[in-house]
């Protein structure tokens, strides 16, 4: 089954961020150490800051983000820290938030 992967979103919309882990040979792996989200709207606001992502199966983590229906409209940006060991991993991502 594929995954719809969605960038729009209305104002006051629930928004799930998904981050799937792989190893070397590919393979869907838990992460060593920890994995969080952090969320900036399109007004430079901090709305979510080193959250801590769910497992939701094996490598793949969730977290969920609830917007208003007054948050700032317009392209919002974030990232995902994955931390394993000693070694680091940021992947970046955006949405749009409209009215």
């Amino acid at each position: 089954m594929a995954i719809e992967v969605r960038t729009d979103f209305i104002a006051g919309a629930t928004i799930r961020i998904i981050a799937y882990i792989y190893d070397d040979d590919g393979d869907l792996v838990n992460v060593g150490t920890s994995i969080d989200a952090t969320i900036i709207d399109s007004s430079a606001s901090t709305q979510a800051t080193a959250s801590t992502m769910s497992e939701a199966a094996t490598g793949v983590y969730e977290y969920y983000h609830t917007t208003s229906t007054t948050s700032a409209k317009g392209r919002w940006q974030g990232q995902i820290k994955e931390v394993s060991g000693g070694k680091t991993d940021i992947e970046r991502f955006g949405f749009k938030v409209r009215a």
